[in-house]
């Protein structure tokens, strides 16, 4: 078969900027003839660039071109007076190694090149402080992406495509590599959508957009918005390898997408995850599957790698610590045959490194319990890669977010006091930014009132009464009652109660919050009332009949002096007699009732009586004896000598004596 090429012989000027270009395979000590070609992979039928050096000058070159099925061509350069030449070979479709010799008779080099049925490429979206650039056409290279060809930040997905020639209808495998982890550090950390960053859609701040990974390679089968199959990205495992540390992150679902008329994506595989490549150094291998019908020979795959986010896995874990260029991809075979040494690899330049760090750090020395995930943290700037998540202690959060104002605010429990250092301001390209906010449980309080009501005679006063609080650290612990606005007391959050001792004859009531629990910040107030009880004097009226009289208590009618008695005035009862309530002071108990009855009085039917104080004045009555006086008078006036002890007296009745 004979190949397509196009030969060139090429000397002086356009030799050596020809051999600037960066080339592979084999050089040349000073001296020694070498061949090089301008890339080690080629896309199919992509023209190679054959330069060759110490050659003799002006001298005829044959140059050889082997191709992977064999057949071989050959053409005659001329060199220059060098010995330089250029020269260039079309490729035609045919995938695989190619072999280059060149000989002028006396000197002969070799080298090798590949022409892979599957080429990677990666997007270059503008260099960092550049003009933003689309992911289309000459964007979509398979070299190596510096900062002064692209510009990306954590947390953002770098776009992929991968343009397979030369297909027959069928089932296809393509096997891809990427770096998990590099140098200790999280790299690519998961797959996912080819436009998840770079959209399809219209420009923004930072970024182009208008992702296009498809209109440069196929002639139909390309509408970049709508791939022509789609298929979900299967969850990766996540996990700390050979020195990465950190918390594996939420994933943010994607799709693999493929390009190119009646293409179907059949199945996405992991083949391997987190693989040990070498010292500090771990790799997942996937395997995409795809079926072409008859007619379609070419197909582009896009999809995107995850920059590892100090966000997701904590600060100072994810790429960007790594210096070199350490997001790796790269292809391992297609269809089980070799893809070349196709690495494509973005510089750790080309990451925006503009970060704000925020640092949740909580106080509890006055019993309180929140830890810094129970705040909220609010972040408003421009392009905050989060705008709200919980707080965290040092080394805190650390976000992606552009240059220009921001502030930090924040929700949380009560009773926490802020303080706020760093939150706000202006963040310059290219710096860290720190912001701690600060929160200290606030000191609960208990005002404790003391109030006296002395309504029944008491004399008491607020003062009179010690208050005592029980509670963690409760300042101070035991006090004297005061009246409004009463005596503020410190205490650490959690239970108390409020007790008290005082003057007897007062009753206590304490309102709702003199005892429970009280929170960081909090402030309760406790009051306890105390009013002085009346006096209780209990009277009881006795009555004895033992000569003959019938009256009965309720005979007798009661009366109690002194300070608002309460009965004053009532009949008598026999035990357990008549409470009277009245104010503390003097008092005493008269009575009326039937003569004839001997009236005495206990001891407390008179004198004081103190608040709250119970007596009981006893009131007996007893029917006195009844007297019948008998006299016996004689009259002797006619002549009768009988005297009055002559005669015999009786009385009926009971009497004492019935006869003298």
């Amino acid at each position: 078969m004979v190949s397509k090429r196009a030969v060139s012989a090429v000397a002086g000027l356009v030799a050596v900027l020809l051999l600037t270009v960066v080339a592979p395979s084999v050089r040349a000590e000073d001296g020694v003839a070498a061949i090089t070609t301008d890339k080690a992979d080629y896309h199919p039928e992509e023209t190679v660039l054959i330069n060759g050096t110490a050659f003799l000058a002006d001298t005829t070159v044959t140059v050889g071109v082997t191709r992977p099925d064999g057949n071989s061509s050959a053409w005659d350069v001329t060199s220059d007076g060098s010995g330089a030449f250029s020269t260039s070979y079309q490729l035609d479709g045919i995938t695989g190694n190619y072999d280059v010799t060149a000989t002028d008779g006396t000197n002969t080099a070799t080298t090798t090149f590949m022409d892979s049925a599957a080429n990677l490429d990666q997007c270059t979206n503008g260099g960092i402080g550049d003009p933003l650039e689309k992911c289309q056409g000459n964007n979509w290279v398979n070299g190596n992406a510096n900062g002064q060809k692209a510009h990306w930040k954590e947390g953002e997905f770098i776009s992929y495509r991968v343009t397979i020639s030369g297909l027959t209808s069928g089932s296809h495998t393509l096997r891809a590599k990427y770096d998990t982890v590099h140098s200790g550090k999280h790299a690519i950390d998961y797959l996912g959508s080819f436009d998840a960053t770079e959209t399809t859609g219209a420009a923004n701040a930072n970024h182009a957009n208008q992702n296009d990974p498809c209109s440069d390679q196929l002639t139909s089968g390309c509408t970049p918005s709508v791939p022509t199959d789609t298929f979900t990205i299967p969850a990766a495992t996540l996990v700390n390898c050979d020195g990465s540390s950190g918390t594996p992150p939420s994933q943010i679902p994607g799709h693999l997408a493929i390009f190119g008329v009646g293409a179907d994506l059949t199945g996405m595989s992991y083949v391997s995850q987190n693989v040990l490549q070498g010292q500090g150094q771990c790799s997942t291998t996937v395997d995409i599957t795809f079926t072409v019908p008859s007619g379609t020979t070419k197909v582009v795959l896009a999809w995107g790698g995850h920059i590892s986010s100090q966000f997701d896995w904590g600060t100072g874990n994810s790429a960007t610590f790594i210096s070199g260029s350490p997001f790796h991809m790269s292809l391992v075979s297609f269809d089980g045959g070799s893809t070349g040494s196709q690495d494509r690899a973005l510089a750790a330049g080309a990451i925006i490194k503009t970060f704000l760090i925020v640092i949740k750090h909580v106080i509890n020395d006055n019993g309180g319990t929140a830890v810094a995930s129970d705040f909220t943290m609010l972040v408003s700037g421009v392009n905050p890669q989060a705008t709200s998540f919980p707080g965290m202690e040092a080394p805190g959060v650390t976000i992606t977010i552009d240059a220009g104002s921001f502030s930090v605010t924040e929700t949380g429990p009560n009773g926490y006091g802020a303080t706020f250092s760093g939150c706000s301001g202006t963040i310059v390209a290219g710096t860290n930014t720190t912001c701690t906010v600060t929160n200290d449980d606030g000191q609960p309080k208990l005002i404790v009132i003391k109030h006296v009501i002395n309504n029944n005679g008491g004399a008491a006063v607020a003062g009179d009464f010690a208050m005592s609080v029980s509670a963690t650290n409760p300042s101070p612990a035991s006090f004297a009652g005061a009246e409004s606005p009463g005596t503020t007391v410190t205490l650490s959050a959690g239970a108390y109660s409020v007790s008290e001792t005082g003057p007897s004859g007062y009753s206590g009531s304490f309102s709702a919050d003199c005892t429970g629990t009280i929170a960081v910040g909090q402030t309760k107030t406790c009051t306890v009332t105390n009013d002085d009880q009346a006096g209780t004097l209990i009277v009881i009226k006795h009555v004895i009949n033992d000569n003959g009289g019938t009256a009965v208590a309720g005979d007798f009618t009661m009366t109690v002096t002194g300070a608002s008695p309460s009965p004053a005035s009532f009949a008598g009862v026999e035990s357990p007699g008549t409470s009277v309530t009245i104010n503390a002071g003097g008092y005493g108990v008269t009575e009326s009732g039937p003569s004839g009855y001997a009236a005495s009085f206990s001891a407390d039917c008179t004198g004081t009586i103190a608040v709250g104080q119970t007596k009981t004045c006893t009131v007996t009555n007893n029917d006195i004896q009844p007297k019948l006086i008998v006299i016996k008078h004689v009259i002797n006036d006619n002549g009768g000598t009988a005297v009055a002890g002559d005669f015999t007296m009786t009385v009926t009745g009971n009497p004492e004596p019935r006869s003298p």
